[in-house]
């Protein structure tokens, strides 16, 4: 038995010291010790080396920050991955381990953060498309991941008012730009701090919620299939907890629970399968957190995980790191670095800002950002570089690479402020407001409170998204670039639907371009998602021709990335993608009988379905391009269910799945106005 089982079992882990490790590296996930290259386009190949991997391909999960990459081939020590179309520059490479149920992350390897190399421009204002999502309620906290193993980054977000009560809400990329109508996920009382990751080594992603009214920690394990258990809820303090993060703390391939309690940080200590234990305090009373933000990473290479905080030492505003033991039962070590003496530091995240393999530091304070990169030896950081802001007062703060060029920039908000884009130049210090260079603001007359990044339309580009104080929505600010001289470009491709399988279609392809004078040459690959089903696309494409065709075999649904390059290594690729989608027609029905819908066509937005066992079960509406536009948990019942469809949902024929256990119904549902 492990040393933290144990002690739960003896009903003494909760009252471990403080600072130490109580626990033991029973096993070891998967290690990454290189990536290479460390930089690449959508559709391009990495090698990633190291140790813990699966022998199959089908037995890795490699998650590009919130999307998962398609897996080519794998060894114990090697797997090759295709960069997938949603990937995002500057976060962690994690990679689960399907068969051993282990997970490891790139938090913790020697190596720069991994960034997608795609064609743009000089940031500005116009570079952006803001789109609102009416969600019905007021967003706290907000976080993304493809819950539904689509391949594009979904939303999940804590809420007020969400049917008169606290609570949580996905809202399911429908890869037009749009987002589908936002579906209750259960908690316990109103949650608020969020965070993504796969907690039980499926290979699916699950959510971690604090709760600070019911003051607990709920986990709630994802199907894959955009659907969620009832939560496990663990205790915390008395204060509840309002921040949370996702990292393997005691390096057992395991991923545990980081969260700011009773103005400490503490772990709870995963014990698989996404069971976590009492939360254990590790911070040092002599360094108390002065803020709730936090982040995690590897300062000093050593391999373990270490957490970062806004604290005040000595009278001195600043920040701390507590550095990961090397050995089981050790304290934490405390590192302190200062900041501006007289602003108090918010938000803190940590990224490599200058591309040496060693997380740096970026916080907010009432004056502006300031960025700490970490020094040569790995031993502490650099004197503070100021960048100050306008408008100042940054509420919260991302990192990622906005404009192709390699380096990582930073993306504020701040409460009835626009955001505020700053470039970076591959050091401490950004591009900042001077005489000969304005930095972007995005206005959002909603008032940004949060925000993320991801790639939400799959065309290689980070996209941003903020939760409003006004207006019941979430903002999607869509990065649609700006010209730059010798960019390649190719138009977007729609959806293909395929009435039968096997079958083969033929995919137009229109606005090819080498981004130079006529007659450059470029050229036009294609991928799948999963070449059983779709096999190798074939493209017939003659430069300097701007028009194509992709021929596809067919034998199943997938998602087909396309990407044109002119062979420059930065700003030389654009990539888009779509999916092959069945048609209605084709659609059988599987398991014991079709499921009873009714009444069949179903008129005032409504109708009745009878469980086939009367166990409780996932409900899912697609529309005839194989959108996604209804998901409903459905509790077990004998008796007849009431479904109420979207509002505004056209008439037409949807196709209705119902997951119960293993078994899989389905049936078609006319839709009447």
């Amino acid at each position: 038995m492990e040393i933290k089982n144990l002690l739960v079992a003896l009903g003494i882990y909760a009252g471990a010291s403080i600072g130490l490790v109580t626990v033991a590296q029973a096993q070891t996930g998967p290690i990454i010790t290189n990536i290479q290259p460390t930089a690449a386009a959508v559709g391009a190949t990495i090698t990633l080396s190291g140790t813990g991997f699966a022998p199959l391909p089908a037995q890795n999960a490699v998650y590009f920050g919130a999307v998962a990459g398609q897996v080519l081939t794998a060894s114990a020590t090697v797997l090759t991955v295709r960069v997938p179309a949603g990937a995002s520059s500057g976060v962690p490479l994690t990679i689960t381990n399907r068969a051993s149920l282990l997970t490891g992350s790139s938090l913790v390897a020697p190596v720069p953060r991994f960034r997608v190399l795609f064609a743009s421009g000089p940031l500005a204002s116009g570079s952006y498309r803001r789109s609102d999502v009416p969600v019905g309620f007021t967003v706290e906290e907000i976080a993304t991941g493809d819950f539904n193993r689509d391949g594009r980054p979904d939303l999940v977000v804590s809420a007020r008012n969400l049917g008169g009560v606290s609570g949580l809400a996905v809202a399911l990329n429908l890869g037009n730009g749009t987002f589908g109508t936002p579906f209750p996920v259960d908690a316990n009382i109103q949650p608020y701090g969020l965070a993504v990751g796969d907690l039980n080594g499926d290979g699916n992603l699950d959510i971690a919620a604090s709760n600070i009214i019911s003051r607990d920690m709920s986990v709630i394990l994802g199907d894959g299939q955009g659907g969620f258990t009832t939560p496990t809820n663990t205790d915390l303090s008395s204060s509840g907890s309002i921040r949370v993060a996702i990292g393997d703390a005691d390096g057992d391939g395991r991923p545990d629970i980081f969260t700011i309690d009773q103005n400490q940080v503490s772990i709870l200590y995963s014990l698989g399968n996404g069971q976590f234990n009492l939360p254990q305090p590790v911070t040092s009373l002599s360094a108390p957190v002065t803020s709730a933000w936090f982040d995690l990473a590897d300062f000093n290479s050593d391999g373990g995980l270490d957490v970062v905080f806004p604290a005040v030492v000595g009278g001195q505003a600043g920040f701390s790191v507590l550095l990961a033991p090397a050995a089981v039962n050790q304290p934490y070590t405390l590192e302190f670095a200062s900041g501006n003496p007289q602003f108090l530091l918010e938000t803190v995240r940590a990224t490599d800002f200058n591309n040496d393999g060693r997380p740096d530091v970026v916080a907010t304070n009432s004056n502006g950002v300031q960025i700490w990169l970490r020094n040569a030896t790995g031993t502490g950081f650099n004197a503070p570089v100021n960048n100050n802001t306008f408008p100042p007062f940054r509420l919260d703060l991302g990192t990622t690479d906005l404009n192709g060029d390699g380096n990582v920039d930073v993306f504020s908000t701040a409460s009835n402020g626009p955001l505020l884009l700053q470039t970076g130049t591959g050091s401490a210090a950004l591009n900042v407001n001077s005489p000969t260079y304005t930095a972007p603001l995005l206005n959002n007359p909603n008032s940004s409170r949060r925000v993320a990044s991801a790639d939400f339309n799959g065309d290689g580009r980070p996209d941003l998204v903020t939760a409003n104080d006004f207006n019941a929505s979430v903002s999607v600010f869509f990065n649609i670039g700006s010209a730059v001289a010798g960019a390649p470009t190719l138009d977007p491709i729609a959806d293909q639907l395929a009435a039968q399988v096997p079958t083969t279609l033929t995919v137009p392809l229109s606005g090819i371009s080498g981004g130079g004078g006529s007659g450059q040459f470029v050229t036009v690959a294609a991928s799948s998602s999963d070449p059983a089903q779709v096999a190798t696309p074939v493209v017939s494409y003659t430069s300097p021709s701007a028009v194509g065709s992709l021929t596809l075999a067919v034998n199943g649904p997938a998602t087909i990335t396309v990407m044109v390059s002119n062979g420059q290594a930065t700003n030389g690729s654009v990539s888009r993608s779509f999916r092959v989608v069945r048609s209605l027609a084709s659609a059988a029905s599987q398991g014991p009988f079709k499921l009873a819908l009714y009444p069949n066509p179903s008129v005032g937005g409504r109708c009745w379905l009878q469980l086939p066992n009367g166990k409780p079960a996932i409900l899912r509406l697609t529309d005839p391009a194989g959108r996604l536009v209804l998901t409903q948990t459905l509790p077990g019942s004998n008796a007849p269910i009431e479904v109420q469809l979207p509002a505004g949902l056209a008439q037409g024929t949807y196709l209705a799945s119902l997951n119960s256990g293993a078994d899989v119904y389905r049936q078609r549902l006319v839709v009447l106005p």
